[in-house]
């Protein structure tokens, strides 16, 4: 039972990571892109009103009405590309690099 718990936590703290870096980041690209942002806010604004979303609403009708944000939707997904597709140039660049090294 112990070790469950252990494991528990640990996949909980990395989701949770990953969470906090992935915000991070399109939090990052939307300061960066005021336009993409102001765009984001009217969407999310108009959904929310037209759910009645409150603090008082459920989870699931939070959930409902994040299924009708498509402009959400693909910021979350071109922010996570561009970090994943730069990550990745930049280690194939340091790896071409100690290639030319040791050559």
């Amino acid at each position: 039972m112990e070790e469950t718990l252990d494991d528990f936590v640990t996949m909980y703290v990395a989701g949770n990571a990953t969470t906090h870096t992935a915000l991070g980041f399109v939090l990052c690209e939307l300061v960066r892109n005021p336009d993409v942002m102001e765009t984001l806010v009217a969407e999310v604004d108009n959904v929310w009103s037209e759910a009645c979303i409150s603090s008082s609403s459920s989870a699931s009708e939070i959930g409902e009405a994040l299924k009708n944000m498509p402009y959400l939707d693909l910021v979350i997904k071109e922010t996570m590309e561009a970090v994943v597709s730069t990550q990745s140039t930049g280690t194939f660049l340091r790896e071409l690099r100690l290639m030319q090294v040791n050559t």
